[in-house]
């Protein structure tokens, strides 16, 4: 059952609904005032206006004569219980320690849900019961685009998989408020996601072809994605402070990722550098704020994502090439560098990964080492950068 906060109708009276198991709502009325002995006082009044009124008029009377309101014959009232912090009321608290993320509208369409479905719950009724039934919810309704429901088509697991790390997320920030004692266990409670890992890379025709059918701002992208090991949303966040090039022996990428929080320190190649020093030679020329804000730009100005997904789409659709995604070519740069013999543990600090061994983490080559490792394992030194080279002279003459 829930319950609203007590409205004010007159002086010293106050209404208060009730919802019940069934769903409907039922109407209580209340006499609440200080009393002589300057305790403020709340009486049950019925459930019509009428009764209440009357009800208000006696404890007047009793009040005027100081009447013992804790004696046997009228039992103290307790004082009502403080409301129950919900799902709902939380959910702004919880955008608040996203604010500023550029994940930040992922976390709030997740929370747009939990909200729908949860929003009257308390965050101590939420159990793990309670988060299975969300998710066999969540896994029976349409996806929704422009508002419009997708027919034939059902939310899938790993979506709700998503929000039920959001919720999880709310309640460990109340738990870490002390507004809440427990967080619901709930292992095994998420759907397997492992076969939907991705298996897809490119050849090297299919990446040419890819490249060819790409405008000049989405190429550097792409050529930023498949040599950097660049997620999607750590390529278009990446800061001009983040790239450190003033030594080639030490030339790299040192970010941490938006999703995992872990650092990647990525060597840079010839062909990524030839596509950095345009993209300088663009800041120098367009504009006056060189060496600030993000750098891969389109027209010096920061690209969205959902422009790069469209444009992406549309270059693999014209090259022909199927099944293949944009954070695919985080793949293409890990199967590279694993086939050309650098080892795991490098490869982890290069693509960001977490590293899970206590031992693994007193692996941290020096700068120059790391980039060395690179240069000789993928021939750096004779590298042909023939083709980066062809497409800058190829978007130079379109100029």
């Amino acid at each position: 059952m829930t319950d609203k906060k007590f409205e004010q109708i007159e002086k010293h009276l106050y209404r208060r609904q009730y919802r019940m198991s069934n769903g409907n709502w039922s109407t209580k009325f209340y006499v609440i005032f200080t009393c002589w002995d300057n305790t403020r006082r709340t009486f049950p009044a019925g459930d019509n206006l009428k009764d209440a009124r009357d009800k208000l008029g006696e404890l007047h009377n009793l009040n005027k004569g100081r009447y013992d309101f804790d004696a046997d014959k009228i039992k103290k009232q307790p004082e009502p219980e403080p409301e129950r912090l919900t799902v709902g009321a939380y959910i702004p608290e919880f955008l608040k320690s996203k604010n500023g993320m550029p994940s930040y509208n992922f976390w709030k369409v997740c929370a747009g849900h939990l909200d729908r479905l949860m929003g009257s719950v308390a965050l101590d009724e939420i159990t793990r019961s309670r988060i299975a039934e969300y998710k066999q919810i969540r896994k029976t309704e349409p996806i929704m685009r422009h508002g419009k429901p997708v027919q034939g088509t059902t939310v899938s697991g790993s979506t709700a998989n998503r929000e039920i790390t959001t919720l999880l997320g709310l309640l460990n920030l109340a738990a870490e408020n002390e507004l809440l004692e427990k967080v619901p266990a709930t292992k095994r409670l998420k759907d397997a996601e492992g076969h939907l890992s991705r298996e897809r890379v490119l050849d090297a025709d299919e990446y040419k072809a890819l490249l060819d059918a790409a405008p000049r701002w989405l190429q550097r992208c792409i050529i930023g994605a498949y040599e950097g090991c660049l997620s999607r949303i750590d390529l278009l966040t990446l800061t001009v402070d983040e790239v450190h090039r003033k030594r080639p022996q030490t030339a790299l990428i040192k970010l941490t990722r938006d999703k995992t929080k872990a650092k990647q320190n990525v060597p840079i190649s010839p062909a990524l550098a030839e596509v950095l020093d345009e993209l300088d030679r663009e800041r120098k020329k367009l504009t006056s704020l060189h060496g600030a804000g993000v750098v891969f730009t389109r027209d010096v100005k920061p690209i969205g994502k959902n422009a790069l997904r469209k444009a992406f789409d549309a270059a693999n659709k014209k090259a022909g090439i199927k099944d293949f995604h944009f954070h695919d070519l985080r793949h293409c740069a890990v199967t590279r560098w694993a086939l050309a013999g650098i080892t795991e543990e490098v490869r982890k600090l290069a693509a960001g990964h977490s590293r899970g061994s206590v031992h693994q983490r007193y692996i941290n080559p020096p700068d120059e080492q790391m980039v060395k490792i690179f240069s000789d394992s993928l021939g750096w030194k004779n590298a042909d950068v023939a083709l980066t080279q062809e497409l800058s002279k190829t978007a130079d003459s379109a100029k």
